[in-house]
């Protein structure tokens, strides 16, 4: 592995997230390459680390250089938005969306722009440290903390769909 391609390659998996669409174990770690280095800059924010990776983007923990405060960065990948315009379209729809929306099982968002520098899209929004659902499952609640996630999923969706 080169210096180079070593700098830009993130152990996938080391960490929880908000947001990642990732789901990986220690036996499934492996070296992933994602766009953006660790300590480039997207606007005011460094990126710290890469939380995880999906089909269509990755999300970043990011540090506002000025403020020092964690932020989370999703980003749309490069070969999806430019596949086909409509992607972008709706992935900064997304933010749109969801700037405006104050739920306490929703994460905020705080902007959403365009990168030149790296040709991406990218949506800032609030960083919560914590278990993605799949690792929380993996530990077997009991059906009443099921049951009491599942009704608050339900009271978030609701308020998506009235919003």
């Amino acid at each position: 592995m080169t210096a180079d391609s070593q700098r830009n390659s993130i152990s996938a998996g080391s960490s929880v997230s908000a947001g990642s669409s990732v789901s990986t174990t220690s036996a499934q770690r492996r070296m992933v390459r994602y766009i953006l280095p660790a300590n480039a800059m997207i606007g005011p924010y460094r990126i710290e680390k890469a939380l995880g990776r999906g089909g269509m983007g990755e999300v970043y923990l990011a540090r506002h250089v000025k403020l020092n405060i964690f932020r989370a960065i999703k980003i749309l990948l490069p070969s999806v938005a430019e596949k086909d315009h409509i992607y972008a379209e709706r992935f900064m729809n997304e933010a749109r969306l969801a700037i405006d929306m104050r739920h306490p099982n929703i994460i905020n968002v705080m902007d959403a722009n365009y990168d030149d520098k790296y040709g991406i899209y990218y949506i800032v929004m609030e960083y919560v440290d914590g278990m993605r659902l799949d690792e929380w499952l993996s530990r077997k609640p009991n059906k009443e903390k099921r049951l009491r996630l599942t009704k608050e999923l339900l009271k978030t969706i609701e308020y998506i769909h009235l919003a």
